[in-house]
Parts: C-alpha cells; structure tokens; sequence
C-alpha cells in the first residue's frame, strides 16, 4: 500500500492525501516509513485492529512523532497529521468515561504534532461542543443517515466532516439494485435519474 501511495503522488499534479490507517505496523518506524510515501495528509488510527484494542496515548503519540520526523525529512513539513481515536467508534471503556478519555488523548496527540483530530462514532452534539472546546485541534466528526446537518455540526465547533467509506457503499448499493432488478424482473428503473454518459466522462477528461 505504501508503494501504492507513492505511485499515485509521482503521477499527479495535484496534492495527495492517504488514509493510512494504523500506519501500516505497530511501531514509530512502520509509521516513518508510511508517510515518507510523499502524502500531504494522513488519516492515522490509534486502534490496533478493528475493535481494538487502542495504543495507548503515549505510544500512539510516539508514533506521530515519528510521522512528523519523517515528513520534515521527506520534505514535507505542512504534512497533515489526522489523527483518528477509535474510543467512540469501537466503544472502548466505559460509555461515561469515553469523552474524558478523548479530551486527555487529544492534548497527548496535539503534543506530539497531530494537525487535526478525528473522532468517529461521536455525533453527539453536546459532546462535540465540549470537546471542541477543550481542544486545541480543529475536530473532524464522520456522519451518516440521521446524523445532524453540517451546519449544526459547525455550530457545534465541529470544522470537518467526513463521509468516510458512505458514499462508495452507496454507488455498488445501487449497482446491486440494478443487476437484480434486470435478473428478476427484466426491468431497468433503478437507472433512473443517472448521469448521463457525456457528464460523466468529462469529469474524468479535464
């Protein structure tokens, strides 16, 4: 994947940001090696593997320090570093506890160099609001069906909002759709409303 990311940055003019995960490995040096790929942004999880466990602060800390070293080193000292916790997203600890526990990981990762700090599964305006507060990082929140609107996310303190893998799952959810409509019924209604072909390549041709 590393490899990938640095393929698709030598072939663009434009500025590439990669969601890296963990930073594929456990350790600051994993992490080193990552964002040396030549992204101007990275998406880092402090989650071991999906579900957790979580890095503790101090180590996940560890490794954004080494992300930045390296990014100075691979000359890219505006790199991006957002930082993404986990605790609301895989409900790590004690549902009380959880927004403490991001306002203290917060101020470790800010330390250490995080630009930006990514909480998902916290939609909770009220909570967002106290967080945003006790930050320094400009917090980045994933919403989904039902979620509250941007502007109220705004109001909240919230300054980015991600749609995360949403908007994918919803183009093959429609696929989907589409093929078993034309299985079972010989219909093809779900193509309603598509853009049409010439749209659609001339966003690829500019």
């Amino acid at each position: 994947m590393v490899e990938q990311i640095r393929r698709i940055a030598g072939a663009v003019d434009v500025p590439v940001t990669a969601d890296v995960e963990g930073g594929y490995g456990p350790t600051p040096e994993d992490v080193a090696k990552t964002v040396e790929a030549g992204g101007v942004g990275v998406n880092i999880e402090d989650s071991q593997a999906p579900g957790g466990p979580l890095f503790t602060a101090q180590e996940q800390a560890e490794r954004l320090r080494a992300g930045r070293a390296a990014a100075e080193r691979a000359g890219l000292p505006e790199l991006v570093l957002n930082v993404r916790t986990d605790v609301f997203l895989f409900g790590i600890g004690e549902a009380e506890g959880r927004l403490d526990d991001v306002i203290a990981r917060a101020a470790v990762y800010a330390e250490a160099g995080a630009d930006v700090l990514f909480v998902p599964g916290l939609i909770d305006l009220d909570a967002l609001a106290t967080l945003a507060k006790a930050t320094s990082l400009p917090v980045n929140v994933m919403a989904w069906p039902g979620a509250p609107t941007v502007s109220e996310f705004e109001a909240a303190g919230v300054r980015r909002v991600s749609l995360g893998t949403a908007v994918t799952q919803s183009a093959y959810t429609l696929a989907q759709r589409v093929a078993a409509e034309a299985l079972t019924k010989g219909t093809y209604d779900e193509l309603a409303g598509a853009l049409d072909f010439g749209t659609l390549n001339g966003f690829f041709a500019r």
